[in-house]
């Protein structure tokens, strides 16, 4: 799989502190996606809504004023958010 490029999209993770698959996935992260708290982040929280996010962690691209929902994977000790066939650490 090709990593996505990320002057193309932006790619967010969305958590929460009460997740403990959050927390996790924020101990492994290596910064190469933002991770963002929706009950902290007005911003985030605004995404969330409009994403219709149901549960975290959840991973959306923003390209422009558009919001895709990804999928992220752990893979042994690490996560990866993937968007149509590519994905990234995170």
């Amino acid at each position: 799989m090709r990593k996505l490029r990320e002057m193309e999209s932006k790619i967010i993770v969305l958590t929460v502190e009460s997740c403990s698959g959050c927390r996790e996935l924020k101990k492994k992260a290596k910064g190469n996606v933002e991770i963002c708290d929706i009950n902290n982040n007005g911003r985030c929280a605004e995404i969330a809504d409009k994403a219709d996010i149901r549960y975290v962690p959840s991973a959306i691209m923003i390209e422009g004023t558009s919001l895709k929902k990804c999928d992220i994977e752990k893979r042994g000790d690490k996560f990866y958010v993937i968007c149509d066939g590519e994905e990234i650490e995170v």
